[in-house]
């Protein structure tokens, strides 16, 4: 799919839209809500001053994000990690 980008965020499609770009679409949405919300809890933690709250939201939103932005990959790496225990 052809884009015209205009800021680091948005895309406008030039050409047809497929399901493939659809799915990119919704996951990159997802994504940016999930940083968003790891920002909140961030700031509202540290605003506590609860470090050990800090790092646990960074570990679970970053996996999180990544499990979004990226499944494929994610599930590959999984997979082989299982095919090097039970090999």
């Amino acid at each position: 799919m052809k884009a015209i980008v205009t800021n680091f965020m948005f895309q406008i499609p030039t050409g047809s839209i497929s399901f493939t770009g659809v799915q990119q679409e919704v996951a990159g949405w997802g994504a940016a809500f999930i940083a968003m919300g790891i920002m909140y809890l961030v700031v509202r933690h540290f605003i506590k001053g609860s470090i050990g709250q800090i790092v646990v939201s960074l570990a679970v939103g970053g996996l999180v994000y990544f499990v979004v932005k990226s499944p494929d990959t994610v599930l590959n790496s999984i997979g082989g990690i299982f095919k090097n225990i039970f090999s």
